[in-house]
């Protein structure tokens, strides 16, 4: 089996990052290509110093990687890539589910000391990250100001709110819908933006975790704490926006409603 050079090195790195040693990798590799060989033949082939090829054969047969004949100088054969893979996921997936559960053991005393203070966080894709697990964490209340661009990107864990009983409003600065929650539409969006310099988006969970970032693009930085006084300021905002006599359109969506403002807020 040929493999070129680039592709040989790339699949040296990925199964490295997978959990194999340097040896163990150059080794199975060296076996794809050529086999059945012997543990000499191996270590002149895949490049592993004599002295090594002895244990990363043994690891890669414990492993169940690799066949070996009973004969005083056993020859040796790779398992199918496919195999290998499937064997490689289903580790990394046991892996991660003890993780899962060790970390269940300690939860209750995850940053229980710290959420007063302020966290910086750096970057749009953990600005995304963390509103989802805003989002995804709160048990009664969702408060939500954002630009519909950006709303849409959190569309599945807001709409998986409704059916989880958590109450979700949001003040979005372009048209959005979101089924069950209520919506306050403000249409001008491009005004606010020049006004403002960007655009934002700001998520309150259970009236106490507060994610502010700005600006959503990606030079992004994301303020996240447990403020009494921050989240009260940032939901009577976005309450403001629900009440009556600011209203020039009203109309129901799903169990929610949804609120057309024409002016600016």
């Amino acid at each position: 089996m040929q493999l070129r050079k680039d592709s040989e090195k790339s699949i040296l790195a990925l199964l490295k990052e997978a959990g194999l040693s340097s040896y163990e990798a150059r080794a199975y590799v060296a076996l794809v290509k050529r086999n059945p060989v012997t543990r000499y033949e191996l270590a002149k082939i895949s490049g592993v110093p004599s002295p090594k090829i002895y244990s990363a054969v043994q690891k890669l047969y414990e492993r169940g990687y690799v066949y070996q004949t009973a004969d005083e100088v056993p020859y040796i054969t790779p398992i199918d890539p496919t195999e290998l893979i499937d064997d490689l996921r289903a580790n990394k997936e046991e892996t991660i589910k003890q993780l899962e559960e060790k970390f269940d053991e300690i939860q209750d005393t995850f940053m229980a000391k710290d959420l007063d203070f302020i966290w910086i966080i750096a970057g749009f894709e953990s600005a995304l990250t963390k509103a989802k697990e805003t989002i995804e964490k709160a048990t009664s209340t969702v408060y939500i100001a954002g630009f519909s661009h950006d709303l849409d990107l959190l569309r599945d864990p807001i709409c998986r709110t409704s059916g989880r009983g958590v109450r979700t409003r949001i003040l979005s600065y372009g048209s959005s819908e979101f089924e069950g929650c209520d919506v306050a539409v403000h249409f001008d969006s491009e005004g606010i933006t020049e006004r403002t310099g960007g655009h934002w988006l700001t998520i309150v969970g259970d009236n106490a975790e507060v994610l502010v970032s700005y600006p959503m693009d990606d030079g992004c930085n994301s303020v996240w704490t447990n403020s009494p006084v921050l989240s009260l300021i940032i939901t009577k905002y976005i309450d403001e926006h629900f009440y009556e006599q600011r209203l020039s359109d009203r109309e129901l969506s799903g169990q929610g409603q949804k609120i057309i403002i024409k002016g600016s807020p």
